[in-house]
């Protein structure tokens, strides 16, 4: 989609520690986030603060491939696979990596609508 940016860019990370410390201050005990491309930001948040940082789903990669069967394989469906990049999952070894397949429903009218603002109501033909 045109101009979809996920929210990996790196002047998004002093925000994110930001508002990882606003949480805090209002009593949260543990950080989560919706959006697979928060990964980029979870190193930064959790070293930022003094309680869980779980800012992705990716995180989850390691455990689900040694939950599998050896010849299973894991699939990521993303908002836009185009910015989803090697490092963000966190598997080195090419075994492992191979067995993980990355796909996105980018260019789609889901992802354009959950965009807007104010955000429309859900369009279940195109979901």
């Amino acid at each position: 989609m045109e101009g979809y940016r996920p929210s990996w860019r790196p002047s998004l990370e002093p925000a994110c520690i930001a508002a990882a410390r606003r949480l805090i201050d209002q009593g949260a005990v543990a950080i989560t986030a919706n959006c697979g491309f928060f990964i980029r930001h979870q190193a930064a948040d959790a070293a930022a603060v003094n309680v869980p940082v779980a800012l992705s789903s990716l995180l989850l990669i390691l455990n689900l491939l040694r939950q599998a069967s050896p010849a299973a394989k894991l699939a990521i469906l993303t908002a836009d696979s185009r910015h989803c990049d090697e490092d963000m999952l966190g598997v080195e070894d090419p075994v492992e990596r191979a067995r993980i397949v990355v796909d996105g429903i980018e260019g789609g009218k889901y992802v354009e609508d959950a965009m807007k603002r104010p955000l429309p109501p859900p369009d279940m033909d195109a979901l």
